[in-house]
């Protein structure tokens, strides 16, 4: 059952900092679910021990050698940037990994943008599929989707 996500706390948690930091864009990450990590409409996260991005996959990232490893982290498209970085994003063409995963983010990890990551508290319903948006379309008619 998809959870409401406060709009003003995120926005909150993802202030990217003062120019000492270095942030010019932050993003949002929750749990994945288990009957979310190997699918590729999902897109995974794994972060550095300060909360940066390494890298984003419809792959199941970091893959689970053990029975206690890491749940992956679902990566949520809602960002924070600073313009000029969107400004620079719109000149550079599209990268190598962004053509292979087909996901514009890895365009800035390429260009040397670090990106912040935050834990979210609830995983949004994702539309990007038929499937998904025939899912949101459900939730909204039975009022279950603020």
């Amino acid at each position: 059952m998809p959870v409401r996500v406060e709009a003003d706390v995120l926005l909150r948690r993802l202030r990217i900092g003062g120019p000492r930091e270095g942030n010019r864009m932050a993003s949002v990450w929750c749990p994945c679910l288990p009957e979310e990590i190997s699918n590729p409409a999902v897109v995974k996260v794994v972060t550095d021990l300060l909360g940066n991005a390494l890298y984003f996959s419809r792959h199941a990232i970091p893959f689970p050698r053990t029975a206690d490893a890491e749940t992956p982290k679902k990566h949520i498209g809602l960002y924070a940037y600073r313009h000029e970085v969107v400004k620079a994003f719109a000149g550079w063409p599209m990268s190598p990994l962004e053509r292979t995963e087909s996901l514009e983010q890895l365009r800035f990890l390429e260009n040397g943008v670090r990106i912040r990551m935050v834990e979210g508290d609830a995983s949004p319903v994702a539309v990007d599929t038929p499937e998904q948006a025939l899912q949101a379309s459900r939730l909204l008619a039975e009022g279950g989707m603020a």
